[in-house]
């Protein structure tokens, strides 16, 4: 028969542990919750239509439980444009995602011009 304190040493226990595992990528996938990474980061311009439009391309891995992640890209130069999807991702895969912006405008630099960035979130 388990004692009060027998019961209360399992208890802190699994407590314990929960909370070790907290810290570390497997308590995602022991919880089953995704955990998005961007791990690359590029643009690209083009005109299409005769509009000139800049492609951000975000490279995110799932280091977590398979699940819906959201992904986020920013351009800036004197305007500031912020795009986001949803999708999809398993577990230990990696997706290119790319985002269009046709709001932005052809500048004597080019695309040096233009700061862009990918998140998460």
């Amino acid at each position: 028969m388990w004692s009060f304190v027998n019961n209360s040493a399992f208890v802190a226990a699994i407590l314990l542990m929960l909370v070790l595992l907290a810290g570390c990528e497997g308590a995602a996938k022991a919880l089953n919750r995704p955990v998005p990474e961007i791990v690359g980061t590029t643009a690209s311009s083009g005109s299409p239509g005769f509009d000139y439009t800049v492609y951000v391309d975000c490279t995110v891995s799932n280091n977590g439980a398979d699940g819906t992640i959201t992904v986020t890209a920013e351009l800036r130069n004197g305007g500031f444009w912020k795009k986001q999807q949803q999708l999809m991702l398993a577990e230990d895969t990696e997706k290119l995602v790319r985002f269009d912006f046709p709001e932005a405008k052809l500048l004597n630099a080019g695309l040096d011009g233009y700061r862009y960035a990918c998140g998460t979130g």
